[in-house]
């Protein structure tokens, strides 16, 4: 059997069949679509395939189930959670440092300090203090179950309603989830935690205007976040660890803790297509857990084209080919909903500083790096993956966050530069001058930018 278009679950199948079935009616968000007899009628199925079927399109954002009097499936308004997760199944897929998820979130960080915060209300302003205030009247106890920190450093960047900051915020938060164990994540995630004050400040910071201490503050932070990683980042990335959950304690349910913790085996075997995983039977011994749960987690994994059910004597849980494509069309479908296909300046901008940061890193890594790269590229006029100079600069740098964000971005960034631009962007990193190198990415990026 081939495992990457291994049988699906009924259910799976049912929620792409209305979702597509939404698509094509344009719904508006808050109307009800079809009521629940209805549902049972048209697609001729038992109570517990629609049942799950409706929990995936409620993951998705695509749709939900509103009970009582006139309810029904509600159209939802589109959400970045599914297409998040998605973009952080193929980065976590391809990714061999940790450190190039900071590299995007101090893109989503730059971007964010000097294009959108001159732009918030005094009123945008006080909300984020009185969020802050709210946290603090909080027990230490309650203030790590509701992840206040994390809900301030969301808010901070939600305050704005760019679409694109949302989608790569939930896809950097589900690659952190995945690979940073919780004894990393909890220790940041206090009170009284550095990282704590250094929101904190960013805060202050934002409702002053003050760009230079926001940078400041993020430089703060970027040093927690590498002195976490310092300490664990081996076992994150290799897999080392009991399994059983214990690294997602903070996991909204146990279906969520068996899919990150088969996520990281899939890791131990390098993503490779066809690999066994386990069973359901020994999911269930493993995590001591019911059908129920592991039946749930298996259809989350599904969904994101991940894994592959083989039934029978001998089959199983294997490692599926990655839908990559897919899953990058999951994130351009929520930017196109959300109406990022009218402007490509948001998306343009994040990748404008993720690549001023990636050329800097890549250098300061392994110094002289840029510069063979480049020797090696005799061809400057070839057009890497359809994306010109974006996608030329994220091959150079290596840096495979960088190169997912940029295939991404094909359909509304593909004309970034052209061919005087990586010329002149391979001569002057040929010449080790990464200052003119980094001013001819951003005259690349000025068509995009404006």
């Amino acid at each position: 059997m081939n495992r990457a278009f291994a049988e699906q679950s009924p259910a799976l199948v049912l929620a792409e069949r209305i979702a597509a079935d939404l698509n094509a009616g344009n719904h508006v968000p808050g109307e009800v679509v079809a009521s629940l007899p209805a549902l049972y009628a048209r697609h001729n199925v038992g109570r517990p395939v629609l049942r799950q079927a409706l929990r995936i399109l409620e993951e998705r954002g695509v749709a939900a189930l509103r009970r009582g009097a006139g309810g029904g499936l509600v159209a939802l308004p589109p959400s970045p959670a599914y297409a998040g997760r998605a973009l952080s199944i193929v980065i976590e897929s391809g990714l061999q440092d940790l450190a190039d998820m900071g590299l995007l979130l101090e893109a989503i960080d730059s971007y964010f300090y000097l294009h959108h915060v001159p732009r918030l209300s005094p009123a945008d302003c006080e909300q984020l203090r009185d969020l802050v205030r709210r946290f603090n009247r909080l027990s230490d106890e309650e203030f790590v179950k509701v992840k206040a920190h994390h809900q301030l450093a969301v808010a901070i960047r939600a305050a704005v309603g760019d679409p694109v900051i949302a989608l790569l915020e939930k896809a950097a938060y589900e690659c952190a989830l995945d690979l940073i164990p919780y004894s990393v994540t909890l220790r940041n995630d206090r009170r009284d935690s550095p990282a704590w004050q250094v929101t904190l400040d960013t805060v202050e910071a934002l409702v002053a205007g003050d760009t230079a201490r926001l940078l400041d503050c993020q430089k703060r932070q970027r040093a927690i976040m590498e002195a976490s990683w310092g300490a664990d980042a081996e076992p994150a990335l290799v897999g080392e660890g009991f399994g059983g959950g214990r690294d997602y304690l903070n996991a909204r349910s146990q279906a969520e803790r068996i899919v990150r913790e088969i996520l990281r085996d899939i890791r131990r075997l390098n993503w490779v297509a066809g690999e066994r995983i386990s069973s359901a039977v020994d999911l269930v011994r493993r995590f001591r857990t019911t059908p129920d749960a592991v039946r749930q987690a298996v259809i989350i994994l599904q969904q994101y084209g991940v894994i592959a059910v083989e039934k029978g004597r001998g089959g199983g849980l294997y490692v599926a080919t990655l839908d990559r494509a897919g899953m990058l069309d999951a994130a351009r479908g929520y930017l196109g909903a959300a109406g990022v296909g009218a402007s490509a300046k948001p998306l343009g901008g994040v990748l404008l500083h993720l690549g001023l940061t990636a050329m800097v890193d890549a250098e300061r890594r392994a110094p002289g790096s840029l510069a063979r790269a480049a020797g090696l590229r005799s061809d400057a006029s070839v057009n890497v993956q359809g994306n010109g100079t974006a996608a030329l600069l994220a091959q150079l740098c290596g840096n495979s966050v960088f190169a997912t964000l940029v295939e991404m971005a094909t359909p509304w960034l593909a004309a970034i530069g052209g061919h005087e631009h990586d010329r002149a962007l391979l001569a002057a990193l040929a010449a080790g001058d990464l200052a003119l190198a980094r001013r001819w990415w951003m005259d690349a990026c000025r068509a995009v930018l404006g």
